[in-house]
């Protein structure tokens, strides 16, 4: 197959990501795909015409590696609260001089009956629950487990839902969230399962993030309402950008 004289990069391990590779493989486009982790490189389609390379890379490697690729454009497809990563790319680009395009993920806007706080400041989240009682269900992520160790009854109240990887086990397990307050399972996930984990932790209350349709964000505001769980939403970063659709 004779490639395209052009290269673009996409930062994907999302839905987003992975439709766009998707979208790539098989053209006269060559693409340099990265993602995160091992289980975000199985996602992605195996073509000849996609190079794709898993692990983490900080603003320096990126910036090394723009220069050195020359990249016509590259598209961000990163998760809306990987803020950090974002920035990265942003700074790196801006700094070679490279075409950058965020892709936005859709918003839900069926959340009416949710408590909302910021994404700021998770630690709202906790000052929330602070006030209330009974098994609060979590699905923000490993990454912010640690800040609901402030709840005085963390140990007996907070059930975790984490990704389905050794090491975020092992993070959260060294925190002290094991057991059947552990739940290790990949997403998203449809609204009778959620409802189902809620159950049967006896959940009174739901922490979990604005993540949009592609990350089961409608199924849990669904499934919450069903079950009879209070939720409470941390609201994603405003950001600039363009939607799937405009990126393919």
């Amino acid at each position: 197959m004779k490639m395209a004289e052009g290269k673009i990069a996409v930062f994907a391990g999302t839905t987003e990501g992975r439709v766009l590779a998707s979208r790539l493989a098989g053209s006269q486009v060559a693409a340099d795909v990265f993602v995160a982790t091992e289980y975000g490189k199985e996602e992605i389609p195996k073509a000849e015409n996609l190079q794709v390379h898993d692990g983490r890379v900080d603003e320096i490697q990126m910036e090394k590696l723009f220069q050195e690729k020359k990249y016509d454009l590259i598209l961000d497809a990163t998760h809306p609260f990987a803020v950090v990563v974002t920035a990265n790319i942003r700074e790196a680009a801006e700094k070679t001089g490279t075409p950058l395009l965020r892709i936005l993920r859709d918003k839900i806007s069926d959340a009416s009956d949710c408590r909302i706080i910021t994404e700021e400041n998770i630690q709202s989240a906790v000052d929330i629950l602070k006030t209330t009682e009974g098994p609060v269900f979590v699905t923000t992520g490993s990454k912010e487990l640690s800040a609901f160790l402030a709840l005085p009854d963390w140990e007996t109240r907070i059930y975790a839902r984490v990704l389905s990887m050794p090491e975020v086990v092992k993070t959260c397990a060294d925190m002290g969230f094991y057991g059947s307050h552990l739940i290790a399972m990949q997403g998203p996930f449809a609204e009778d399962l959620n409802v189902a984990m809620m159950k049967a932790v006896h959940a009174k209350w739901m922490v979990t993030k604005e993540s949009g349709k592609a990350g089961g964000f409608e199924e849990k505001v669904s499934a919450a309402k069903k079950a009879g769980v209070g939720l409470v939403v941390i609201g994603r970063p405003v950001e600039e950008g363009i939607s799937l659709a405009e990126g393919i």
